[in-house]
């Protein structure tokens, strides 16, 4: 019979706790992203972390994209849609005579679709990329209002 040590025991209930909270962070999740999403800790790599602000009149996305080009960025709004591309250069400083000790950084495509409650006004949307931080103001779309016709 194997024995048990405090370690075992302290791993299995962290890992019960895990299990037991993730229906509460899911439930948590900001408007817009998956109920099935990985929280941020958990996504993969190649996911664009994004925070969404909510007002009356708009949606202001923040997504992070450290050391990308303007020119490698794509913002597409498609009604109540919004898809983030970006693509991440590796760094060719390092000769080839150089040998890389560590390579730790994203390199390739980024990609992450987003659903708003709202349709978004495409035509006064803005974007902005300052300091690795892409800003995105969203505004909500006009809807009609329902009014009465006059019988002629």
């Amino acid at each position: 019979m194997s024995e048990l040590n405090l370690h075992d025991g302290a791993r299995a209930i962290g890992a019960l706790m895990r299990n037991a909270l993730r229906p509460v962070q899911r439930a948590r999740r900001p408007a817009g992203t998956s109920a099935d999403a990985a929280p941020p800790s958990e996504q993969a790599s190649g996911a664009i972390p994004v925070d969404v602000v909510e007002s009356d009149s708009e949606y202001v996305l923040y997504a992070s994209l450290p050391g990308v080009a303007k020119d490698d960025v794509g913002v597409r709004v498609d009604g109540r849609k919004v898809c983030l591309s970006a693509r991440c250069k590796g760094d060719a400083s390092a000769g080839a005579a150089a040998r890389v000790l560590a390579h730790e950084r994203f390199v390739g495509r980024l990609a992450r679709t987003l659903t708003m409650p709202d349709d978004i006004d495409e035509d006064n949307a803005k974007a902005r990329l300052e300091d690795g931080v892409l800003q995105l103001r969203l505004p909500r779309k006009k809807t009609g209002r329902a009014r009465n016709i006059a019988l002629s």
